[in-house]
């Protein structure tokens, strides 16, 4: 049910998704695939072509090592393997396909934004700002934004008519209700730009406005899908209690979303295969 619930808040241009028959569409051809820290210090650079081919090449370097099982656990990337791979629309057949940012996000909020909502946003995602490929930062200058926070007085319900709640209360605070976000991306499934729009003109506290900007923006830096089984300690759970920590889990969760950008489509059975990858080289 949920899978039919993110599709009605966020829309994408229509993608092709790769074959997959050998290893040389697991990655393009001519990759390096490496487990070593220090690439620069490899006596050799060899890429993996089709049929387990070894070419050596100056070329792109794809680090494999953060796919590590005792790094992450079994467990662990078998979850990510559901959530991070968003709906395809009519390609769903074909599998999930995972989405990034590869362009540094530049956040401007609308002015009707309550100031310590802003103060606790920024707060809250400071504790990622540490991660190599992922960059956010804020402006005061919507020119120089490609990420827009606003408000909205449009009643906004992002869910089916027959999804059902607990209690009206459980709706009034889902962050589900009263807004959405739509993102733009290119071909290659990576996102250069998005809005999120927020009604918060619905008897809410600004802890209320603050905790639905969160999972949405969370949700919003992959394309994550919501897990049912995930703590409420995290983000993407539908029973999410707002902490002033990120989760565990939701920072291993992002830190391994941008380990590296790939650098083409990504469906999920592709991921499959790069950890089967790596673990014959280990």
């Amino acid at each position: 049910m949920i899978k039919k619930i993110l599709t009605y808040f966020i829309y994408f241009v229509s993608l092709s998704i790769f074959s997959q028959n050998n290893l040389n569409h697991i990655l393009k051809p001519r990759l390096l695939f490496s487990n070593e820290k220090n690439k620069t210090n490899l006596d050799t650079e060899l890429v993996i072509l089709e049929n387990d081919t070894l070419f050596n090449i100056n070329s792109n370097i794809i680090d494999l090592g953060f796919l590590n099982d005792t790094t992450y656990g079994k467990k662990f990337l078998d979850k990510y393997n559901a959530i991070g791979f968003g709906i395809t629309g009519k390609d769903y057949k074909n599998g999930f396909q995972l989405r990034q940012w590869n362009t540094p996000i530049v956040i401007y909020f609308d002015k009707k934004i309550p100031n310590e909502v802003i103060k606790g946003f920024k707060l809250f995602f400071s504790q990622i700002s540490n991660l190599e490929h992922l960059n956010i930062s804020f402006t005061s200058k919507i020119k120089n934004a490609n990420y827009y926070i606003k408000t909205t007085s449009e009643e906004i319900n992002v869910y089916n008519n027959d999804f059902k709640f607990e209690s009206d209360t459980e709706r009034k605070k889902s962050f589900l209700t009263g807004a959405t976000y739509r993102l733009t991306n290119d071909s290659n499934n990576k996102f250069y730009s998005g809005i999120l729009s927020i009604n918060i003109n619905r008897d809410q506290t600004d802890l209320d406005i603050l905790k639905q900007l969160k999972q949405l923006f969370f949700l919003s830096l992959g394309n994550f899908d919501i897990g049912f089984d995930i703590n409420s300690s995290s983000l993407l759970s539908k029973k999410y209690i707002s902490s002033d920590t990120i989760s565990e889990f939701d920072y291993k969760l992002i830190k391994l979303h941008y380990s590296t950008i790939y650098p083409q489509i990504i469906d999920e059975r592709a991921f499959s295969k790069l950890i089967k990858k790596y673990k014959t080289l280990q």
